[in-house]
């Protein structure tokens, strides 16, 4: 009999919003804090290079090409809050 693998509980990502005075609303890592409106990928605590980060960058192309991107400050406060509650 085939034994059933264990999976440790993995951490939920909660990718939230954050504005930019140049580019508006964009997508924040969850893991580095990376901002997906500079273009680059930020570094984990030990140097390697985030790789969360290409899923906030998808995440945030997925919301600005559906038009789904809070369009205000206020807006941005009250779906993070939203995030922060459902998860």
């Amino acid at each position: 009999m085939k034994s059933k693998k264990s999976f440790k509980k993995l951490p939920r990502l909660i990718f939230l919003w954050d504005w930019c005075s140049m580019c508006g609303a964009h997508i924040r890592c969850p893991v580095c804090g990376n901002d997906t409106c500079n273009g680059t990928f930020g570094l984990l605590s030990d140097g390697s290079k985030c790789v969360t980060c290409n899923l906030a960058y998808q995440y945030n192309d997925l919301c600005h090409l559906h038009g789904c991107v809070p369009q205000t400050k206020g807006a941005i406060i009250k779906v993070n809050r939203q995030l922060r509650r459902a998860n």
